[in-house]
């Protein structure tokens, strides 16, 4: 067992220096050619800094020749590559004062982001509004100055964020790179509901219960079952909510005993359940349907829940207790005896798991459609089917 365990640990360590080998190969050192004046890349065999602080304002690289260049500033090269990052020299203006360094670049959604590293080692990020000007200013708030970030002004100018609660949605985050990117795509959807925000409303659902029991051997036919209640919908993150409901449920079903061929059963129940799921939405599909799964656990309290059996015999007996009527088959008349009563267990919990779709009828309602299954993880398993119909209000 110690061989297989150090042998795969040289594995994966070789596959990972060579990944790493492979990434340094592509590092770029960019100069400014002052004969035409434009960026020129230098291939490098790799880059090095220091952390992420000292690395804005000095680097070294080894070039193609094995030769260690050190302590190059912004004064030398106006950039560079390392590690799928590019690396660019930025003027901005940090604390009030004018700042230069190399600043890491990335692209989000048409527009340009760099990250500045400070003493304190947080990051702060800066966009760049006009590709032709060099000028880069913060994408965060600074309310106490009166600074709105330009990036959520953009945002909020778009024609969807003119109903209330896209704005508010806009309104309510802290501007990043993240959340500029997700507000960016579910504003392309062009569908308010893609948007996460406290939604409530009714629910039904019909379908089928399989039924078991602890004290008896029969076997139930699958019972209809119907339901109806509330559902909240609370959001958590872009497309996770949490999404509890309370729901009055009720089913019959009838059902032959096994090994006994004159004997069946009849069982009643009335519960109230209570699902507690959780929701994985996926907003940015344009048109108005959002898929949607749901995962999640539902207690169950059940107000009643009877048992009936019903036996057929060949004997006659007369008695209060005693329910008789002729029962014809191809060995003669028999009489249906008795009726044996059970109550069943007040309390169960199931397993619950769902695939749907949310349908935006008006900007701020929605069907939602959902075929919903149960589990009840015990000795004698209780599948169910449904077919689940929301409304929010």
């Amino acid at each position: 067992m110690r061989l297989i365990l150090l042998t795969a640990f040289c594995l994966l360590f070789s596959i990972g220096a060579t990944a790493q080998l492979k990434e340094r190969k592509y590092d770029y050192v960019y100069r400014m050619d002052s004969r035409t004046g434009k960026v020129v890349s230098e291939h490098v065999k790799y880059v090095t800094s220091n952390d992420n602080y000292n690395c804005q304002y000095t680097m070294s690289y080894m070039d193609t020749t094995g030769v260690l260049h050190e302590g190059l500033t912004t004064d030398s090269i106006c950039g560079y590559y390392h590690r799928r990052n590019t690396y660019t020299l930025k003027s901005f203006v940090f604390r009030g004062e004018r700042v230069r360094a190399f600043l890491k670049r990335e692209e989000a959604e048409g527009m340009v982001f760099y990250t500045y590293t400070g003493l304190d080692t947080k990051k702060y990020t800066y966009v760049q509004l006009d590709a032709n000007l060099d000028e880069i200013v913060p994408i965060e708030d600074y309310w106490k100055d009166g600074y709105v970030s330009p990036v959520r002004a953009k945002l909020l100018a778009d024609p969807l964020a003119q109903n209330d609660y896209v704005a508010d949605y806009i309104n309510n985050k802290k501007m990043t790179v993240d959340s500029y990117t997700n507000i960016s795509r579910l504003l392309k959807v062009n569908k308010t509901n893609s948007f996460a925000r406290f939604r409530w409303g009714v629910q039904g659902s019909v379908g089928f219960q399989s039924v078991s029991h602890d004290e008896h051997t029969f076997s139930y036919d699958n019972a209809f079952k119907a339901s109806g209640g509330l559902f909240a919908d609370i959001p958590v993150f872009s497309t996770i909510s949490f999404h509890p409901e309370i729901a009055f449920s009720k089913y019959h079903t009838t059902g032959s005993i096994s090994n006994t061929p004159k004997a069946w059963a009849v069982n009643n129940v009335t519960m109230i359940q209570v699902p507690l799921l959780v929701r994985f939405s996926y907003p940015y599909l344009r048109g108005k349907l959002t898929p949607f799964v749901d995962l999640g656990y539902m207690p169950c309290f059940k107000l009643k829940d009877k048992f009936e059996e019903e036996v057929v015999t060949g004997v006659e007996l007369e008695g209060e207790s005693f329910w008789k009527y002729e029962y014809y088959t191809s060995l003669g008349p028999f009489v249906k005896l008795d009726k044996y009563e059970s109550d069943g267990e007040k309390f169960e919990g199931k397993l619950v798991f769902g695939l749907g779709v949310e349908w935006q009828i008006m900007k701020s309602h929605s069907l939602f459609f959902e075929v919903r299954g149960s589990v009840q993880p015990s000795t004698n398993v209780v599948p169910a089917m449904a077919l689940n119909v929301a409304f929010n209000i």
